[in-house]
């Protein structure tokens, strides 16, 4: 059965209120307000309204007043005003800072009323029905990125994860918000990688020296990535982080131009702190070897970011290696090594998490004589 569409009635006229509430609760869920600042609370505690009817004229806080908070706390809902023969330029003037769907003037006849709660319950169903194709569309292209750099360079992919990993370490220390956003930069970040030169990307890999013209070129990856991800709705956030993923906190690095300190999108600054870390991680220094490598240069770093950094180390958890057969593997698991063929392919990387996904790909590999059946990974001691 279909659950009846929320409906919000605001009006300090009981009686007025009550009439439209007897002729609409038959279709729909209503709720009523008598002034601006109990509505607000109503859309606060309770679900989503889909349409918010305001009158123009209240004591304490007027419609525009009212719909213009309304619109920060819920901004799907449709918001409809009521107003007065005297006030109407007024509500004009509004219209664009409240994005006021209808207005309708007073009196109007029941049918008017309803009509206009009709129109609006079927333009909320359509910007929701929009929204969620679009987020479907947004998931499923993330899902194609991050596959295809999981299927094209295994090594950058799980640089890509322990980056994001601790990227979602420091934003939980740290109690940011839009968590999401910097998980996908994180996520992302390697994703120019793909399109250097295969020559490069090898030498990358294996920490060969470069000629300075590589160095140039590769320091353009960030850019490529940032500009490929531009092109997707919603993304704009990410897409930044990444172009400012090698600036410095103190206006060095990448691209050359004049931008420092908070200045730098946060994502950027925690990208920078988490790349730079996994380079020396990456090069079989401890924790604690890395982090001193980031304070001899600590004027490249949000002071902030490398400090909690530095608390999330401190407080790492100890651990040692086990060796096990791929039957006696739980989901939750670390690899504690890369996983390679005989032919010294990689499979899976170090840092990455058991799954049954991935017990079911080892199984594979195992089956066909590709790999040992001893998988090595991180046992938990004491904190």
């Amino acid at each position: 059965m279909e659950h009846k569409s929320r409906i919000l009635l605001v009006d300090d006229e009981d009686k007025l209120l009550n009439a439209f509430q007897r002729n609409l609760r038959k279709e729909y869920d209503i709720s009523i307000a008598s002034s601006g600042s109990q509505a607000i609370e109503l859309i606060k505690q309770e679900q989503e309204f889909a349409v918010i009817v305001s009158d123009m004229k209240m004591p304490e806080m007027n419609g525009v007043e009212f719909l213009l908070q309304a619109k920060a706390l819920s901004p799907n809902s449709i918001r409809v005003m009521l107003t007065g023969n005297n006030d109407q330029e007024t509500v004009k003037n509004a219209l664009n800072q409240c994005d006021i769907y209808q207005f309708l003037a007073k009196p109007c006849t029941k049918e008017e009323y309803i009509e206009a709660i009709n129109a609006s319950i079927k333009h909320y169903k359509l910007v929701i029905a929009e929204k969620e194709i679009l987020e479907k569309t947004l998931k499923c292209s993330l899902e194609i990125l991050t596959d295809i750099l999981a299927m094209n360079n295994p090594k950058e992919f799980g640089h890509a994860k322990r980056l994001t990993e601790l990227t979602l370490k420091l934003a939980e220390k740290l109690q940011l918000p839009n968590q999401w956003e910097l998980e996908t930069s994180a996520m992302l970040s390697q994703l120019g990688v793909l399109l250097l030169p295969e020559e490069l990307i090898e030498k990358h890999c294996l920490h060969h020296a470069k000629t300075d013209e590589e160095i140039a070129m590769f320091h353009q990856h960030p850019l490529i990535a940032a500009d490929l991800i531009n092109k997707i709705p919603r993304l704009e956030g990410v897409s930044n982080n990444i172009r400012f993923q090698e600036k410095g906190y103190d206006g060095s690095g990448y691209p050359r131009m004049k931008l420092q300190g908070n200045n730098i999108p946060l994502g950027a600054r925690i990208l920078k702190l988490a790349i730079d870390f996994d380079k020396y991680r990456n090069t079989g220094l401890t924790p604690l070897l890395a982090i001193d490598q980031l304070l001899s240069m600590k004027q490249l770093y949000d002071p902030k970011l490398l400090h909690a950094l530095i608390e999330i180390v401190q407080n790492t958890i100890k651990t040692r290696v086990i060796y096990l057969s791929v039957e006696k593997l739980v989901s939750g698991q670390v690899l504690a090594e890369d996983i390679r063929t005989k032919e010294n392919t990689l499979v899976i990387t170090k840092g990455e998490i058991i799954t049954q996904v991935v017990i079911a790909k080892l199984k594979n590999y195992i089956k066909n004589n590709m790999i040992k059946n001893e998988i090595s990974v991180v046992m938990t001691l004491v904190e």
